[in-house]
């Protein structure tokens, strides 16, 4: 019975420091939004900082957060981009025309390769849906250092009445395009948080890799 009981408690051992240990692997680490709308001034010491954009049409829904993967370690990182205040919310937003919701996050990265994974919005009575940001191809983009990286922005089409009652669920279907609007985020930074003019910024882009 006592060697049973040795066998049965290291069985229990292996299996919750595996659970561990994959667990680690899935979410290495996790980033949050670097610079805020009301900010006035920006330490240049928290540089590079990346600025990435979202797009919707019809309808705009809180971002939750981004999975992002580094593409030199295959880390997986969480940027949470939620937050409970209406008031001074975490991200720049913004109308384009009467039927385009804009959005942009301003996050810390390390210098290199990141894929995008997937995106997650939150819908009604803090539900969620999470969109895939791969399909065939994988979208990456590049993180040089001791700059603002504005990336261009991620345009996101979904028929959102059909997918109303999949919450919770993973890879909704989604089409997602990529439009060069650099130039654009790195003024509208600039405009609401003046802190950000004064920084050295690059144009880069989202590519698909081939």
């Amino acid at each position: 019975m006592l060697y049973k009981e040795k066998r049965m408690k290291k069985t229990w051992i292996i299996i919750i420091a595996l659970t561990m240990a994959l667990s680690v692997h899935s979410y290495a680490s996790s980033v949050r939004v670097a610079v805020k709308r009301g900010q006035k001034t920006v330490d240049p010491s928290i540089l590079p900082l990346v600025g990435i954009s979202f797009t919707t049409d019809s309808i705009a829904l809180p971002i939750e957060s981004l999975l992002l993967e580094d593409a030199a370690t295959h880390e997986l990182i969480k940027a949470k981009l939620g937050t409970l205040d209406t008031t001074h919310p975490n991200v720049l937003t913004a109308f384009q025309g009467t039927h385009r919701s804009l959005c942009m996050v301003i996050i810390h990265l390390k210098p290199g390769k990141y894929r995008l994974k997937s995106l997650e919005y939150q819908g009604e009575l803090r539900t969620y849906f999470t969109f895939g940001l791969e399909n065939e191809r994988h979208l990456y983009f590049i993180v040089k250092d001791g700059c603002v990286n504005y990336i261009g922005s991620i345009v996101i089409v979904v028929d959102w009445r059909s997918i109303k009652w999949q919450r919770g669920r993973t890879n909704l279907p989604v089409s997602i395009t990529v439009e060069q609007t650099a130039s654009r985020d790195a003024k509208w930074a600039a405009d609401v948080i003046p802190g950000m003019a004064g920084l050295p910024s690059e144009n880069s882009a989202i590519e698909a890799e081939r």
